[in-house]
């Protein structure tokens, strides 16, 4: 999965290096951005699941250091493909698909947003966003779960050649609703919070 998302974005910058160099900055009206999310991370989760008696409820934090596709207790931080596009200076408008695919698993989450992007300069600048998520996810012959929630972030992106660049910044998801639906048994609440500090890919055209 890894090397079609940095396919996919390597496609896009090779789009823009074909496209005259313009004398805007990024974030300018008109800006296409296409992004590689969530690809590297240092992550602090928490998980609470609350299953029906006698069973035991859980409440549980740890500090997670991923790259790519690496398992971890909450399922918001998968890698994903993004899609902004500034509808006024600085305004954009878009969204993020992230998907883990394995033989006995999947994980999916779907995530539109609004955001502001600011350049200091031509290099670097930063760009607050937020929106809602759904999530999903499904475990074959054990489990389905399902949430929606709260995504707000503030990255900060470095251009470093041409329309190419990184984006490094804080992300925070909050579930509001989610379910835990066992394959034996009846579902229950489940809770998720994530706060990290994330690093991706970006380019523009």
């Amino acid at each position: 999965m890894m090397r079609y998302l940095l396919a996919a974005l390597g496609l896009v910058v090779a789009c823009s290096y074909a496209r005259r160099a313009s004398a805007e900055p990024l974030g300018s009206k008109g800006d296409a951005i296409f992004s590689a999310e969530r690809l590297f991370g240092v992550r602090g989760e928490h998980w609470r699941v609350e299953p029906p008696a006698p069973a035991n409820h859980v409440d549980a934090n740890d500090t997670v250091i991923a790259f790519g596709f690496a398992k971890t207790g909450v399922p918001y931080n998968v890698p994903r493909l993004a899609f902004d596009y500034m509808v006024v200076n600085q305004l954009s408008l878009g969204g993020a698909v992230g998907f883990s695919l394995s033989d006995a698993s999947n994980d999916f989450i779907v995530a539109p947003r609004i955001g502001f992007l600011h350049m200091f300069g031509r290099v670097a600048g930063i760009w607050p966003r937020g929106g809602f998520f759904y999530h999903s996810t499904e475990v074959d012959h054990q489990y389905k779960e399902s949430s929606l929630g709260l995504n707000l972030e503030c990255m900060f992106p470095i251009v470093v050649a041409g329309h190419f660049g990184f984006e490094v910044g804080l992300t925070f998801d909050q579930s509001f609703t989610g379910k835990h639906d066992p394959d034996d048994g009846p579902s229950y609440d489940i809770e998720y919070r994530s706060i990290a500090l994330q690093v991706g890919l970006l380019g523009w055209i």
